[in-house]
């Protein structure tokens, strides 16, 4: 094994990323056996910000990292924080990118991150070394991986450092632990229904959902169930909260409706969308006393790192029958912007209404006269 103070994974091959895109195998293969900065959280205004190197080495899987901490103050802090397992998460940042698509098929990575949520799910510490004295004072903690501790001194009949992880593959693969569905998504779940489960599911969303459209349903049981991720501090605010920041934050909408035809919510942190509901329930609630329907003056913008919350989102805002379009990626390194790749973005039925299409078309043509470009809707 490389000598080194951690080990994981840089980034994984075929899994998509927070931005949408989906790293592709060999897409790093010409930095095999390079060394770059490990830095924290991709900040480059000072140098206390560099941890040390990270050596990288180019796999069928992805790009593996062997990675060194200075003896800076910084590298210090940093080594006791991955040692502690506070900080498990890695994430590359890489240019000179060749895409097909939203398939990265050849990058330079420049330098790799510690942070709290990578973009890639697959990127993780597995293997943390901490130094003793002498040799046999090494110890290895595996993360990620049915957590595991190996002392050498525990066992000096042991000839090779590896056997006790491999007698644990090998014991994994005879006795299945019924709790390795950590890991698992929604969607993972789902699959194992049969179609009429499914149906059965879908059918009590949408029951529940029509006979109380004010409530975050999905984001409800979602926390009931433990699946928010900790890591990231996901915790969905109760709907109660939402409904009144929506009844202090929301003014009157007729003025902006005079004007233009329409209100904007947007919510660049969205989760499940229980913020956004209220939103438009109080809107509603305005429009309705002026005898205007609110799926043709309501438009929702929104977006969230999570892809299983942000289309938690969608279903949500789609059986609200509102216009709305929700991007899954990294507000701070991919927000909505114009001339995105709509290839991460969920547009509901609504958005697609003969209203909100002509709404678009006259904007474009009122920019195109004005000489002004802008994305309008």
């Amino acid at each position: 094994m490389v000598k080194c103070d951690f080990s994981g994974w840089a980034t994984r091959n075929d899994l998509r990323c927070a931005d949408g895109r989906v790293i592709r195998k060999d897409a790093f293969k010409g930095q095999n056996g390079q060394t770059v900065s490990l830095v924290w959280n991709h900040q480059h205004n000072s140098q206390d910000n560099v941890l040390g190197h990270a050596l990288l080495e180019n796999r069928d899987e992805g790009v593996y990292a062997y990675c060194t901490f200075n003896e800076t103050e910084s590298g210090k802090t940093a080594k006791e924080l991955v040692q502690h397992g506070d900080v498990v998460s890695l994430s590359i940042w890489a240019n000179q990118l060749k895409q097909t698509g939203h398939d990265v098929v050849h990058g330079v990575i420049r330098e790799l991150s510690l942070v709290l949520a990578g973009a890639n799910p697959g990127a993780f510490i597995d293997t943390v070394m901490s130094h003793g004295m002498e040799a046999e004072d090494e110890m290895i903690i595996n993360y990620n991986e049915n957590i595991m501790l190996y002392h050498s001194a525990d066992d000096p009949e042991k000839e090779k450092k590896g056997e006790p992880q491999e007698a644990k593959k090998e014991e994994e693969k005879k006795d299945p632990d019924p709790k390795g569905s950590e890991d698992e998504t929604i969607g993972d779940v789902m699959k194992t229904l049969t179609e009429k489960q499914q149906n059965v599911v879908y059918a009590m969303i949408a029951a529940a959902l029509e006979e109380n459209p004010e409530q975050d349903f999905l984001g409800g049981i979602f926390m009931e169930l433990n699946l928010g991720n900790g890591k990231n501090g996901q915790f969905f605010t109760p709907y109660h909260i939402c409904d009144l920041m929506a009844k202090i934050a929301v003014d009157d909408v007729s003025k902006e409706i005079d004007e233009k035809g329409y209100v904007t919510i947007h919510d660049p942190c969205c989760g499940a969308g229980a913020t956004l509901i209220a939103g438009v329930h109080e809107v509603k609630r305005q429009l309705e006393k002026k005898n205007l329907n609110y799926q043709n003056h309501v438009l929702v913008v929104a977006q969230d790192i999570d892809e299983v919350v942000a289309l938690m989102c969608y279903i949500h805002l789609s059986l609200l029958g509102v216009a709305a379009y929700i991007k899954v990626g990294d507000v701070f390194c991919d927000p909505i912007k114009e001339g995105d790749s709509t290839g991460n973005y969920w547009f509901t039925m609504m958005y697609f209404s003969d209203v909100w299409q002509t709404r678009r078309i006259v904007h474009r043509i009122n920019d195109i006269l004005k000489g002004d470009r802008s994305d309008g809707t």
